[in-house]
């Protein structure tokens, strides 16, 4: 949330960005939360939202898992069937539900194990991967996989 508030602020390229919220009318607001609105954000607290987002993305877990979940991505530039193509960017987005919440993990494969993940994929049936899950920016990857499966 934290890496959210500080892209908003920086897509508005502003002193401030001011956040105000329209209820219903058949919700009354209390007297108290009617002080603070409308809410203004300014460099300040912007500071002080990086910081957080910073601390919180802290590697405070192992590194080594093994996720699980349906890929719900899967990206190749070069044909998926060419086994003989040992290079190139075959890649898979597994939801994983784990220790971190939902999220989003890429993982780059093999050839023989893009096809394996795309026929799992086609079947709708999930899949479950070892390796060294690392935060890059935004995005969850798994390095040095290993270990693919599919599940029944």
């Amino acid at each position: 949330m934290c890496d959210e508030l500080v892209g908003i602020f920086e897509a508005a390229n502003a002193e401030a960005v001011r956040f105000e919220f329209l209820l219903s009318p058949e919700w009354k607001p209390s007297e108290d939360m009617e002080a603070f609105m409308p809410i203004e954000i300014g460099q300040k607290a912007i500071f002080i939202a990086k910081d957080a987002s910073a601390d919180l993305r802290e590697n405070k877990f192992d590194p080594e898992q093994t996720i699980s979940g349906l890929v719900t991505v899967l990206a190749s530039a070069e044909n998926p069937a060419d086994l003989e193509h040992t290079t190139g960017s075959r890649e898979l987005a597994v939801v994983w539900d784990g220790e971190l919440g939902l999220i989003k993990v890429i993982v780059r494969l093999d050839p023989e194990t893009y096809l394996e993940a795309h026929k799992a994929h086609g079947r709708g049936q999930q899949v479950e991967i070892s390796g060294k899950l690392e935060r890059s920016g935004r995005r969850w990857k798994l390095r040095n996989p290993h270990d693919f499966k599919v599940l029944s």
